[in-house]
């Protein structure tokens, strides 16, 4: 079934006026307009949910107390992640997300998301802890080496940084325990994990807490020469300081 965005009318005004709503459609570039009281609730219909409409209704608010985008719903989208990701934009924006089911014998609307005040101090508290973790992460890091944007290429990670370094390590002074490292301020727990986990392939265990460097971790001090030396420059800096 080819569908129009002149079938959203009928489901969508009738929906609004099950909420008690006078209803009127094309007032002044506007879809549909619901009046509630005093209460001016606008109204813009699309076959699907995009940037275009979107923006259509942040300019509404402007004009309306509530704003709404009505769609067809699109059963696989409702899944995907992506999907998610705009209704947390809408949702961060005020906006309200009505769905038309037109697979059933009668047109079905669901509200799915309330053109409600968002709460951003109550957001941030609920994602502290992602937040430290990313201050974190951000704070481990002796530079920046990767390139914005990068999707499929090897990410430069604190983590991959702390095992190019205890690689340096055994590779200047042979073969290794974690103890051996506290000197450089690397803690001997951090450095005992990483080794046995070798996640990267680069240690290899000789006897019990006891390590030398595999081919694969040679090969990754060359590969990772220019951040083995920005490490080496500032560890000496923090130490000079």
């Amino acid at each position: 079934m080819s569908l129009k965005e002149t079938d959203l009318h009928h489901p969508i005004k009738n929906w609004l006026e099950t909420q008690n709503c006078a209803v009127k459609a094309e007032v002044k570039s506007i879809d549909m307009v619901g009046m509630f009281n005093e209460l001016l609730i606008a109204v813009e219909l699309k076959l699907k949910l995009n940037l275009e409409v979107i923006n259509q209704a942040v300019e509404r608010q402007s004009i309306a107390d509530l704003v709404y985008i009505a769609v067809v719903h699109d059963f696989k989208a409702v899944e995907s992640k992506r999907f998610k990701m705009t209704l947390l934009t809408l949702k961060r924006l005020n906006l309200g997300l009505l769905v038309v089911n037109f697979r059933a014998t009668e047109p079905i609307v669901t509200e799915l998301l309330k053109p409600e005040h968002f709460d951003f101090e109550k957001s941030k508290r609920q994602k502290q802890r992602k937040r430290a973790e990313i201050i974190k992460e951000f704070n481990r890091r002796s530079g920046d080496f990767n390139k914005a944007g990068s999707s499929k290429s090897k990410l430069m990670t604190a983590y991959r940084e702390e095992c190019i370094y205890i690689a340096y390590l055994i590779q200047t002074l042979g073969l290794s325990r974690a103890k051996e490292f506290e000197p450089y301020g690397i803690k001997s727990t951090k450095a005992s994990s990483i080794m046995s986990k070798n996640f990267h392939g680069w240690f290899e265990r000789i006897d019990k807490g006891l390590y030398r460097l595999s081919e694969s971790g040679v090969l990754a001090l060359e590969e990772y020469k220019g951040v083995v030396e920005f490490i080496i420059k500032s560890k000496e800096v923090k130490n000079d300081t």
